[in-house]
């Protein structure tokens, strides 16, 4: 309740009509409210254009509401038709908050011990309104005219901040595509023994798609390293925290006969995506080298998002939208799943996947017309051609102790031709959901992360 005497400054939503009208309007259309939360406010928010205009409806409250500003030491707060405007005087930013917004995040719908909403958005109303408003130097306080108040400290409300995308916290590891000519090598290169090592992997693994360690001791020791397992956590419970896939917790990376996977040949690896053929193919790829003694065999690794920059326009449409199916059928295994391979929008190519894996392409017979197939495999050929570029790979020679970590569904990766009969090669890899990293980046490290919705960055910028 507010009071006269109060030290916050207050806002009633009836400011220039006469006592018996904001009475009559508390007590009819919002319910029977005390009036002392209507009288006690000293500055007013103008509902009626015209003086002692009959209020008819609960819409016409938010539609006659007139810009006002109330202050406090720290904050100030401008109330429009649909929506707050708060200024942090310190710092000079501005936000906007709609009503229907901020009544959908009162803090009271929220579960105490879960965490989790109590009221969903679908039964905000519409005509949600501030009735009054009071604000202190700790935060706003809400009288809202469904007969429910809501309170928000000032650090709650920049945690709810999406006004001009700052809903992208300003701290956040920000995701920048990559060529040769502007990847960080030596940044994105780490010794297992650094300091912060989790906090650098992580960061340059949303940033740049991957990161190198040298001197790591196992590859389950940078799986506790990069998710949200514990560093004192046996091997069997660091295997239950990875992906499981058909080709188990771990898999090894060598040369055999009748080899079930091009990658367990000598053959050459065009660039190429892990599992595409699953529904939801894993998030985050780990590698490590135990042995490499063989003649060639550098591993290789590309941008895909810059790679989609650098597409044409047509060549992007047609990727978006011509459906390709990948496919294994080895070992009793029938696995296949169809999809464009740019699951992105148009005009940003970070806020979705790529799904490319030519080993594994089955045969494309998804076109829509069939003049459509020369133009859809140039576009495919364009795309081709920039995954294999020089200027745009990564290559260098794994040694025993170093490992990759990777994200699989931006970063492709690869590898020259090896002579089986030259030395050993033998990587031992794994995956994790990208829900464990993010996981760990955020309780450990306090880190503000969303892997799809962050500023993007280009090179040179």
């Amino acid at each position: 309740m507010l009071h006269p005497s109060s030290t916050a400054r207050a806002v009633t939503a009836f400011g220039d009509v006469t006592r018996c009208q904001r009475v009559r309007a508390a007590h009819g259309i919002f319910g029977k409210r005390r009036a002392s939360n209507l009288i006690a406010a000293s500055h007013s928010i103008r509902v009626n254009p015209s003086r002692g205009a009959p209020i008819r409806s609960q819409t016409s409250l938010r539609n006659h509401i007139q810009p006002v500003s109330v202050s406090s030491p720290t904050h100030t707060v401008s109330a429009h038709t649909d929506h707050f405007t708060i200024t942090d005087l310190r710092t000079h930013n501005a936000s906007r908050y709609h009503y229907i917004f901020l009544r959908d995040h009162c803090p009271s719908n929220i579960h105490p011990s879960s965490h989790q909403k109590l009221v969903t958005a679908g039964a905000v109303k519409p005509y949600i309104a501030p009735l009054s408003f009071s604000i202190s130097e700790s935060g706003i306080k809400v009288d809202w005219n469904d007969s429910h108040s809501s309170a928000f400290d000032w650090r709650r409300l920049e945690t709810l901040e999406y006004d001009q995308d700052r809903r992208l916290i300003q701290d956040a590891p920000r995701l920048t595509s990559w060529d040769m000519s502007n990847l960080p090598s030596d940044k994105i290169t780490h010794q297992y023994e650094s300091e912060g090592l989790s906090k650098s992997v992580i960061t340059n693994l949303i940033t740049y798609g991957l990161a190198r360690i040298k001197n790591a001791p196992s590859l389950l020791a940078i799986a506790r390293t990069i998710s949200n397992i514990s560093q004192h956590a046996t091997d069997q419970e660091t295997l239950s925290k990875t992906r499981r896939t058909i080709y188990g917790d771990t898999w090894d990376v060598i040369s055999k006969p009748d080899a079930e996977n091009i990658a367990y040949t000598g053959e050459h690896l065009q660039p190429h995506m892990d599992l595409m053929y699953y529904e939801s193919p894993p998030g985050v790829q780990i590698l490590h080298c135990l042995q490499n003694d063989a003649t060639g065999g550098l591993s290789t690794f590309v941008d895909a998002i810059e790679c989609v920059h650098r597409l044409s326009p047509t060549s992007r449409d047609i990727l978006t939208s011509f459906p390709v199916e990948y496919r294994y059928d080895v070992n009793g295994h029938w696995m296949s799943y169809t999809r464009p391979i740019l699951d992105v929008l148009k005009d940003d190519p970070i806020a979705g996947n790529m799904y490319y894996s030519p080993q594994f392409q089955a045969p494309l017979r998804h076109f829509a017309k069939f003049a459509n197939v020369p133009r859809t495999y140039e576009a495919i050929r364009e795309f081709e051609d920039l995954t294999t570029a020089e200027e745009m790979t990564w290559s260098f020679r794994l040694e025993p102790g170093d490992t990759v970590v990777f994200d699989n569904r931006r970063v492709l990766h690869g590898r020259t031709r090896f002579d089986p009969q030259s030395g050993g090669r033998h990587l031992k890899g794994t995956y994790l959901d990208w829900d464990e990293v993010l996981n760990k980046g955020r309780r450990v490290f306090g880190m503000n992360l969303q892997k799809q919705l962050l500023p993007f960055k280009r090179p040179n910028e």
